[in-house]
């Protein structure tokens, strides 16, 4: 497999959730080339990427189990309904970024808006904190 196809599996494989840049993918293969634990070969103009044996038993001695120490899925082992879901949230969240920087331009000198701004944070804040069970924890 070569890089980029490695960034889109990684990609479809987390539910769009996770999103390797190509600084951090050709730097770690790299790393895991000059570790054996992978092999590169050129094909069509591409370097293609191979797993090694100590590339398969050093992923077997840091494999997490299906659940980890709290009960949780690993990362990769979601079922597929979850990573929608979980796709869906971050997708929402990444569009909210943009629309709070516009929201704060457009408020900065309307203080009734400010005020709403404010107040909606405030109560997205608690919330959250509700939902994650750290009432208090992260008040301002």
């Amino acid at each position: 497999m070569h890089g980029y196809e490695m960034i889109k599996t990684l990609q479809e494989r987390s539910g769009g959730r996770y999103a390797a840049s190509p600084g951090s993918v050709y730097p770690t293969l790299q790393m895991l080339e000059d570790r054996g634990f992978v092999t590169v070969s050129p094909s069509e103009g591409k370097k293609v990427y191979s797993i090694t044996d100590d590339g398969r038993a050093f992923l077997a001695e840091g494999r997490v189990d299906e659940h980890d120490e709290h009960g949780r899925r690993d990362f990769w082992q979601g079922q597929n309904e979850e990573w929608g879901e979980v796709s869906a949230l971050w997708q929402e969240l990444r569009a909210c970024g943009p629309l709070l920087m516009s929201a704060l331009r457009g408020a900065r000198h309307d203080p009734d808006k400010l005020r709403r701004l404010k107040l909606l944070l405030e109560r997205i804040r608690g919330e959250l904190s509700e939902i994650a069970g750290t009432p208090g924890k992260f008040d301002a």
